[in-house]
């Protein structure tokens, strides 16, 4: 998370790149309970789908430690969750970031 949302930004502008592309963030229904305490902004690890209806939902991908790969394999997005967000029940609308375009 760390990598993608600060060093490789600073990378991109170190380089002379142009302004990039703002990232992609959609709205979506989690369906998983998250838990967060307020205080930070935090970037958790989710797995985005699209219903046909053309609506996105998200789960959690597993457990979200630093040293966790597996939840990282399994997952396709960043779950944004703000600063002031507290733990998130199934239902709540929240902000994600999809993969595509970061890798």
């Amino acid at each position: 998370m760390t990598f993608y949302q600060l060093v490789q930004p600073a990378v991109r502008a170190l380089q002379g790149a142009a302004d990039a592309d703002p990232p992609i963030l959609l709205r979506a229904t989690c369906e998983s309970r998250l838990r967060k305490q307020p205080g930070r902004l935090e970037f958790q690890r989710g797995v985005l789908s699209r219903l046909p209806s053309g609506a996105y939902r998200v789960r959690s991908s597993g457990h979200q430690g630093a040293a966790t790969l597996l939840s990282m394999s399994d997952a396709n997005c960043f779950i944004i969750l703000p600063l002031e967000q507290g733990d998130v029940e199934p239902g709540t609308e929240v902000e994600v970031q999809p993969f595509a375009g970061l890798f």
